[in-house]
């Protein structure tokens, strides 16, 4: 992966966004936790040629290419397959299906140390980032490894790496965290995997994977390097990018019981993100989005 990934120059004169909420009712709260994407060089483009009509934030994921018979965890140096009766498709974003709600748990057990849950497709995909909440540390399956993988096998899998604090960093993704995996350029994919390492402090010593988003484009999230005003409730701006689920219901809001106006075109609630030098960005990623409809300006 370069090394420079994060301190390339714009190509553009972009410098904030606007968020603008064009709700019409009344709204008690409006949830925006913000993720601002943008390209941090290498291609895919010789990717198939139906993704080259996709949204760059559309999955080349199907439902029919999650292999169930490949979704197993790691743990105490046996693999086992996960119970979910839905398979991966229980924590794995489709074309056409979401995850559940609770994610999955794995690798139980009684001791700590490191387990692993792994994610198989039946025909490999050309990937360039994926979006987790939790997950631990990932890695790919690498093409000179047999499918589905040997989980124990550390030389069978690629690591993926992450921005954090704007460092390059493969930490892992905590429970209550959002973060881009990124791949290397050209990266054909047949299985990921996951991997957290309990430690004896721990009070549950199993993973857990909130969902899964696989990306076709190498991007990584320029939010959380920006700066943050809101209209309403600016005190608690910082929870817009900080990368941070915030225990679900902590996340921003217009207020605990909205804003002073009721939201309307002419009363609109606005957030606003700056950088201290011109961004090139992909397109604006917003999750847990209390809103029907939006406006982004640059």
């Amino acid at each position: 992966m370069p090394r420079a990934i994060y301190t390339s120059e714009a190509e553009s004169d972009l410098r904030q966004i606007t968020v603008v909420n064009k709700i019409t009712a009344r709204v008690l709260a409006l949830f925006l936790v913000g993720s601002f994407f943008t390209i941090i060089g290498g291609s895919n483009a010789s990717a198939a040629p139906a993704d080259a009509t996709r949204g760059v934030f559309e999955t080349p994921l199907s439902a029919n290419n999650l292999d169930p018979s490949a979704f197993a965890a790691w743990v105490d140096g046996k693999e086992s397959p996960m119970p979910q009766n839905d398979g991966p498709r229980h924590c794995v974003w489709t074309q056409t299906t979401h995850p559940e709600w609770d994610g999955v748990d794995f690798g139980e057990s009684k001791q700590p140390g490191i387990r692993h849950l792994r994610i198989g497709f039946k025909t490999p995909l050309l990937l360039g980032a994926i979006l987790v909440r939790g997950g631990g540390r990932l890695s790919v399956l690498r093409s000179t490894a047999t499918y589905p993988g040997d989980l124990a096998d550390d030389g069978q899998w690629s690591p993926a790496e992450r921005i954090k604090d704007g460092k390059i960093s493969s930490d892992e993704v905590g429970r209550e965290e959002f973060a881009v995996w990124v791949l290397s350029p050209k990266t054909t994919v047949r299985a990921i995997r996951f991997t957290h390492v309990a430690s004896p402090t721990e009070t549950t010593y199993h993973g857990w994977l909130g969902g899964a988003f696989v990306l076709g484009t190498r991007m990584f999230n320029a939010a959380a390097n920006a700066t943050v005003a809101t209209g309403s409730h600016n005190d608690a701006a910082a929870r817009l990018n900080d990368e941070s689920n915030n225990g679900t219901w902590g996340a921003w809001d217009n207020g605990p019981d909205g804003g002073a106006q009721i939201v309307s075109p002419e009363h609109p609630e606005w957030v606003l993100m700056t950088w201290p030098q011109p961004r090139q960005l992909l397109g604006v990623n917003l999750l847990w989005a209390g809103f029907s409809a939006a406006e982004v300006q640059r």
